[in-house]
């Protein structure tokens, strides 16, 4: 038998059966002789087509499919029928995953069997399913160890983990379809989150610590990675956020930084030069003004029990931190009564109102020290604290010389801006020069349970 012999195809359909891009076989179903091979056989299996013709088509088979394959082989095929899972071996050796299309011709002992090599196909399955599994597995890691939760291009989320739901104290129910702001805390400033979504939606990944408020009300800070999903033109299409909690490291960094700015407050105001300035004015008053050195000594240790008392704390009642500021002017008033006028005045009922401990007291030293106190002519501080609706407003002024070009946020008023921040969230704390000379310090503050 040669190749140009095919008693299986009429010549109609030989040139089409010869010019298929497809390995095809002619076999007969009893011998399991090959009849006709096309070019493309030829070239897939590397077997001259003189060797492929004396060759049974169990020749190319692997011993694992054979007895499955040779069954298949002697069954006849009215209709096109195909299968997949066989293994043939070509001649040098290597392996092909095959998808076989069988055909029973017209001639009886005849079957047409073409070949689709599925091999790239199956390892490309296979690298898929790995990666797949890689991914799932990442998937349950991340899911198991972080808050997760997908949004849309508004930000209102689409998918959210365990996590997120026990950390926040919101049923999953709750959080669909919400947008963040369901759990923001009011803590970040509008420049934060105008940067996050600035970033994000230049399809550029955000990183940074967010401090969150839960449902109860409490709050709860995470490190957050924001990740645009971009679709084929590199637009983003959802945005993937991962959180980790670092509430714990967070309220201790907190801790620390309220101890020392306590601590170096603490020294401040009982420093020996402050005291001694202090404590000789009292001695002066001693032999003209007996009562109001008792006053002083009453304010001065008023200050001293305040600080022992409350320094420490986060929050004390509005009305007591306001004596203490109230103390420390009239005892700076007692040692510059000749170059310094003050006037205090609280408009309106503040019960219910909190307020960090020396929050107020040091916008009244920052006004003497760097507003009135190097005027030659003296000067004046104002401090009025009145409601307007739901808020507090503190306004201290001064009419000295002016902060000019000096960052004057850096130092302990920054402090005291963000202390005030982290504890009474959407509170703040603004320095600036008044538009008739001098500085003012406005501070807004809204109510919170002790």
């Amino acid at each position: 038998m040669n190749g140009s012999f095919d008693p299986a195809l009429d010549q109609t359909y030989k040139e089409l059966f010869d010019a298929n891009p497809l390995p095809m076989w002619v076999y007969d179903i009893y011998s399991l002789n090959f009849l006709a091979v096309n070019v493309a056989a030829v070239n897939q299996f590397g077997y001259a087509r003189e060797k492929f013709l004396q060759r049974s088509v169990l020749d190319l088979v692997s011993i694992q499919d054979r007895d499955r394959f040779e069954v298949c082989m002697r069954k006849r095929y009215p209709d096109f029928t195909t299968l997949e899972g066989f293994h043939l071996v070509r001649a040098n050796g290597s392996i092909l995953d095959v998808e076989l299309h069988w055909k029973s011709l017209t001639t009886p002992q005849a079957n047409l069997l073409t070949i689709n090599d599925i091999s790239e196909r199956n390892r490309a399955e296979t690298r898929l399913r790995q990666a797949y599994g890689e991914l799932t597995a990442f998937k349950s890691a991340v899911n198991a160890a972080s808050i997760v939760a997908v949004t849309d291009l508004r930000g209102d989320i689409i998918e959210a983990n365990d996590n997120f739901c026990k950390i926040s104290g919101y049923s999953r129910e709750e959080l669909l379809g919400k947008n963040h702001r369901l759990v923001n805390s009011g803590y970040h400033p509008p420049e934060f989150f105008k940067d996050l979504w600035k970033t994000i939606a230049h399809g550029e990944i955000w990183n940074g610590e967010v401090r969150n408020r839960r449902k109860d009300g409490t709050f709860y800070w995470v490190n957050t990675t924001v990740s645009p999903i971009i679709d084929e033109k590199g637009k983003p299409i959802r945005y993937l956020a991962i959180r980790n909690d670092i509430t714990q490291r967070k309220e201790g960094e907190e801790k620390v930084r309220h101890a020392e700015n306590n601590l170096r407050s603490l020294q401040d105001r009982m420093s020996p030069h402050f005291l001694f300035n202090t404590l000789s004015i009292i001695h002066a008053f001693l032999g003209s003004n007996v009562a109001l050195a008792d006053s002083a000594i009453l304010m001065l240790a008023d200050n001293y029990r305040f600080l022992i008392q409350h320094s420490n704390k986060e929050t004390i009642p509005f009305s007591i931190e306001w004596e203490f500021m109230t103390n420390y002017a009239h005892l700076l008033l007692l040692r510059h009564s000749d170059t310094m006028q003050v006037d205090i005045r609280k408009e309106s009922d503040f019960s219910g109102f909190v307020i960090p401990p020396l929050t107020l007291q040091p916008l009244i030293e920052n006004a003497y020290k760097h507003g009135i106190r190097d005027k030659r002519e003296g000067g004046r501080i104002t401090a009025i604290a009145r409601l307007n609706g739901k808020h507090a407003e503190i306004e201290i002024q001064d009419n000295g010389v002016g902060p000019g070009k000096k960052d004057v946020m850096a130092g302990t008023l920054g402090t005291v801006a963000e202390r005030l921040r982290y504890c009474l969230p959407g509170s703040s704390l603004t320095v600036a020069e008044h538009p008739d000379g001098g500085t003012i310090a406005r501070l807004v503050l809204y109510p919170r349970s002790l």
